[in-house]
């Protein structure tokens, strides 16, 4: 599989650095689903925590014993309902046991009212915060696509091209979610509160950070002067935790 074989190489090489290999959750949508694809991700020790479609079938685990008959993931939300519960074992092509964890869906808006995750970390409960870390991304291609750099609209022509604006503009997302955050407090990004009571910002940290990094890297060379500067800074933390830990 392309997804194995390009972990494998990260994981090469990350072996090859003897840099210390940290604790890896893979967080996913319901694209990338599949027992085999999850049971190689266990076996190379990474954790897992991966949405489900509600329309697929598992064994069941229960009482110490492998329920025959497999189980769509929907009926299984039902019985964990009136359980009162949110968490089961399910088994993977009959030999590792995972943790099926079912959670009200936060969108008020989407079509299906459970959300339906399948981890291997030891604690399932811990499943449902990693998978809010997933939303990130939509995030990022929301910014990507329309609400910051306008990627759809460009006109490049050629997979390599692409790919490489594609790397540089994500480059550019994290660079300015960066300065976001080390400026937040500093120069306290407005908000605005609503009659419920909850805070937000006026702007979003991706907005207010992409405003200071623009003149940073407004030239080619303004650029390189500046990544390299962000390049030592993230060496110089990396050095003092490893050397902290060793």
């Amino acid at each position: 599989m392309e997804r194995l074989a390009l972990l494998d190489k990260l994981l090469a090489w990350w072996r090859a650095s003897k840099l210390p290999l940290p604790t890896l959750s893979l967080l996913g949508d319901r694209e990338f689903i599949g027992q085999q694809w999850l049971m190689a991700l266990d076996k190379r020790g990474l954790k897992f925590v991966i949405r489900l479609k509600s329309n697929l079938k598992f064994h069941a685990w229960h009482k110490g014993r492998l329920r025959e008959k497999k189980v769509k993931v929907r009926h299984l939300a039902r019985y964990l309902k009136r359980k009162k519960e949110n968490t089961c074992e399910i088994v993977l092509l009959e030999e590792l046991i995972v943790n099926f964890v079912c959670l009200p869906n936060e969108d008020k808006n989407a079509k299906e009212q459970f959300v339906y995750l399948i981890t291997n970390l030891e604690n399932p409960l811990q499943a449902v915060s990693l998978y809010r870390k997933r939303w990130k991304i939509e995030c990022c291609f929301k910014h990507l696509k329309s609400n910051g750099f306008d990627l759809e609209s460009t006109a490049l022509e050629g997979t390599h091209k692409q790919e490489i604006l594609f790397a540089i503009l994500t480059l550019a997302y994290v660079l300015a979610i960066r300065e976001g955050i080390l400026n937040e407090y500093e120069q306290q990004v407005p908000i605005r509160t609503f009659n419920n009571g909850k805070a937000y910002r006026k702007k979003s940290l991706f907005l207010f950070g992409f405003e200071i990094f623009k003149p940073k890297a407004n030239t080619f060379l303004g650029f390189a002067r500046y990544f390299k500067a962000v390049i030592w800074d993230a060496l110089k933390h990396f050095k003092y935790r490893y050397l902290s830990y060793t």
